[in-house]
């Protein structure tokens, strides 16, 4: 068992789950010395890192974010830049990696190998996969060393997986989401198994069936978000935003379903909910991003500001393949990137976005402030 989960305790309630495991930015004052040292205007070492080994890849997801993102199929770190990559985490404090990307991650042959090594030096796992190469050894390691793996489920049919993944292999995801609940119950883990499921047209009509598949299955929850930006993969959609505006109205119901027992619906509403209304707070007051210490890692060895910004050159913070993680955080480019950054404002929903937006306020307080 790996030593950092023991302490996390399981979340009994709806509220108490989504501190733990949602886009919540209050998880943030978990970090009070580095966001304390953030706050002073001094740089930090990240907090949390993804990284993506492989881009290559099993499915072709109808929102796949590898063609507008124009990443290629064929990168695969090198298991001796994973080592230093090891290293250097650990040397720089790093809280936690989550492995995702642009492809399948369990495809890169030294993925179990590169969990353990996390594992032993102490790192919060995260982990993301399609679920169509869970064998019961894979299962067996991502038990014992990861906190939370999300399974892209998508569907609750065969027919409705392929329209989105373009495969009939939800069998495997099933099976191999069994195994992992069996093997949490039998050494009693207290890894967080979760299943996705991203709205689209393709799978629209599966939204309560999807959950009830997560729900028979026996994982802790489901989480589930647009497929966005929708615009970009559906410019002929009509309606879109009435019709976003009906699933989120379906979706609603299920999270206020308070019967089960042991399992939430995990919905990111503001993802919703900023399509729907077309506007967002941040375009309004030019929002800064101010969340610097989360960079992204592509397989093929690039290092970006965040995910959400892969494959745009000015927040391009160098290449593993030249230099250390640690050598690029120092480096004079990212000086240059974070300069670029607060120069330009994003004006953009993401991941981040929550925690942009109680960062900004921590750095712009208000008169009223004052008042508790």
């Amino acid at each position: 068992m790996h030593k950092n989960n023991k302490p996390i305790a399981k979340p009994d309630s709806q509220k108490k789950f989504k501190s733990y495991w949602s886009a919540n930015p209050f998880k943030i004052y978990s970090h009070i010395p580095k966001l304390y040292e953030w706050y002073m205007g001094n740089d930090i070492y990240p907090i949390s890192i993804e990284i993506g080994i492989t881009s290559q890849c099993n499915h072709n997801c109808c929102w796949c974010s590898i063609t507008p993102k124009k990443v290629d199929r064929h990168s695969y770190l090198s298991k001796d830049i994973l080592k230093k990559f090891v290293s250097n985490v650990k040397e720089m404090n790093v809280r936690s990696v989550v492995i995702s990307g642009s492809g399948e991650q369990t495809l890169h042959k030294d993925l179990p190998w590169f969990l353990q090594q996390l594992h032993e030096a102490g790192l919060y796992i995260g982990m993301n996969t399609n679920g169509s190469r869970l064998t019961p050894d894979l299962c067996r390691t991502i038990v014992d060393t990861v906190t939370w793996i999300r399974i892209s489920l998508d569907a609750a049919s065969e027919e409705v997986r392929k329209a989105v993944h373009g495969v009939k292999d939800l069998n495997k995801a099933t099976e191999g989401l069994k195994e992992l609940v069996r093997l949490k119950k039998e050494v009693d883990s207290q890894i967080s198994i979760g299943t996705q499921m991203v709205v689209c047209p393709e799978n629209e009509k599966e939204i309560e069936s999807c959950t009830n598949l997560s729900i028979a299955i026996g994982v802790d929850y489901q989480q589930i978000k647009p497929a966005i930006p929708f615009d970009y993969y559906y410019p002929n959609y009509k309606d879109a935003k009435i019709r976003m505006a009906e699933w989120l109205d379906r979706i609603k119901n299920l999270d206020g379903n308070k019967q089960w027992k042991g399992f939430q619906v995990n919905v990111r509403y503001d993802q919703f909910e900023n399509y729907i209304n077309g506007t967002d707070f941040y375009e309004r007051v030019n929002f800064k991003c101010l969340t610097s210490f989360s960079p992204y890692i592509e397989a093929d060895g690039n290092v970006w500001y965040c995910v959400d910004k892969k494959g745009n050159e000015n927040y391009w913070l160098g290449d593993l393949n030249n230099h250390s993680l640690k050598e690029i955080w120092e480096s004079e480019r990212r000086k240059e990137v974070l300069y670029y950054t607060n120069q330009n404002p994003c004006g953009h929903i993401c991941r981040n976005s929550p925690l942009n937006e109680l960062l900004w306020e921590m750095k712009n307080p208000t008169p009223f402030y004052s008042f508790l």
